[in-house]
C-alpha cells in the first residue's frame, strides 16, 4: 500500500488569488500564502496538484522486478 501526502511547511513563492485583507471590496490578485488555515482551498489544490503529479511520476517507473516478488522476498 502507497500513501502520497504533501506537507506544506515553507510556502515562500507560493500564491492565493484572493483580496486584500485591508482591502475586502478590493480587486482580487494573486497574493503570497498566508500561513494557518486562511488559504486552506488554496493549499488543498496546491497538495492535491503536487500528489497527482508524484504519482504520476512513479506509474513511469520501469522496473524489471515485479512488486510482488520486492515485497515477498523481505
Amino acid at each position: 500500500m502507497l500513501r502520497v501526502e504533501t506537507t506544506l511547511s515553507y510556502v515562500r513563492g507560493l500564491k492565493v488569488f484572493r483580496r486584500r485583507a485591508e482591502k475586502p471590496q478590493g480587486e482580487r490578485e494573486w497574493l503570497p500564502l498566508r500561513k494557518g488555515v486562511a488559504d486552506m482551498s488554496r493549499r488543498t489544490q496546491l497538495s492535491h496538484g503536487a500528489n497527482r503529479r508524484h504519482l504520476q511520476a512513479l506509474s513511469k517507473i520501469d522496473a524489471p522486478t515485479p512488486l510482488s516478488r520486492v515485497v515477498n522476498s523481505t
